[in-house]
């Protein structure tokens, strides 16, 4: 699943595509994309999506979310503390 996508002019230096760029061409090239909770201003509940059973894999925990600026310049993963506190639980590894 993308996530991120880099282009470069000159074959040496990368610059990241602007959010938009990527869901424009994983739709076009039918590559699949990290599930999107939500979209627009950030607000304090958003940090409440973390919670739960993971939407690409429903029978594990929900590793978190990856909470981003519009501009793409920042960028924070807010870890579930379900996650963090697990026993014996399948992760992504196993």
């Amino acid at each position: 699943r993308a996530f991120e996508m880099y282009y470069s002019d000159d074959g040496y230096t990368y610059t990241e595509c602007h959010w938009l760029t990527l869901k424009h061409y994983c739709m076009i090239m039918k590559v699949p994309m990290v599930p999107i909770l939500w979209e627009g201003l950030y607000k304090e509940e958003l940090l409440d999506l973390n919670k739960g059973k993971s939407i690409i894999a429903p029978g594990q925990i929900r590793e978190g979310i990856v909470v981003r600026s519009q501009d793409g310049t920042k960028r924070l993963k807010y870890v579930s503390e379900a996650y963090l506190l697990r026993k014996g639980e399948q992760t992504e590894y196993e």
